[in-house]
């Protein structure tokens, strides 16, 4: 078992990883359409001089391109290795379902956090993130009946102050006070 949480932190560590790479290429993304908007009105030497940057971002901007789709690749193969060896380890579950959600695929991170709150359903933290998921695939209903269920267990002021937070689209915040609400 410690052997396997030691393995969730690693593959925690990998996804912030993956998330800084992809903050990277979308900042050479801004970059390059940024650059592009330059070369229109300027003189024939600065063209030049912002043709052979344009150049040198876009080639950054590919190669980290190729390399975050291979690591994003691995890192999910190897997290589905981890679910497949021990599919109630939640923190495995939990990177599998951050991954899932940096990958778009909001299903799928549903699925992974509904498995979680079946094992601890009193995760105020994943509740929120599931009810987020919810929202964003506009089932709104459904997002407020998991926040109305925390609220009915009377967790007291951190609750609501995490709710708060939540609606002001303040995720951290919201999940750091609902976590520790849900343990008091």
């Amino acid at each position: 078992q410690d052997d396997l949480s030691s393995r969730a932190r690693e593959l925690h560590a990998a996804l912030e990883r993956t998330r800084a790479a992809v903050a990277e290429c979308e900042t050479l993304a801004h970059a390059l359409d940024s650059l592009r908007g330059d070369h229109a009105g300027a003189s024939d030497d600065r063209k030049k001089a912002i043709e052979k940057e344009f150049a040198e971002k876009a080639a950054r901007f590919d190669l980290l391109q190729k390399k975050l789709h291979a690591d994003v690749e691995a890192l999910r193969r190897e997290i589905d290795r981890a679910v497949t060896l021990d599919p109630d380890d939640a923190g495995i579950r939990d990177a599998r379902s951050q991954l899932r959600e940096l990958l778009g695929d909001l299903d799928g991170a549903a699925e992974d956090l509904d498995r979680m709150l079946r094992v601890k359903p009193d995760r105020a933290g994943w509740v929120v993130r599931r009810a987020d998921l919810d929202r964003r695939r506009n089932r709104y209903a459904e997002a407020r009946r998991r926040l109305a269920g925390l609220v009915a267990k009377d967790v007291a002021a951190q609750a609501v102050d995490g709710l708060s937070a939540f609606a002001l689209d303040e995720y951290a915040a919201a999940v750091e006070r609902l976590e520790a609400a849900s343990k008091s």
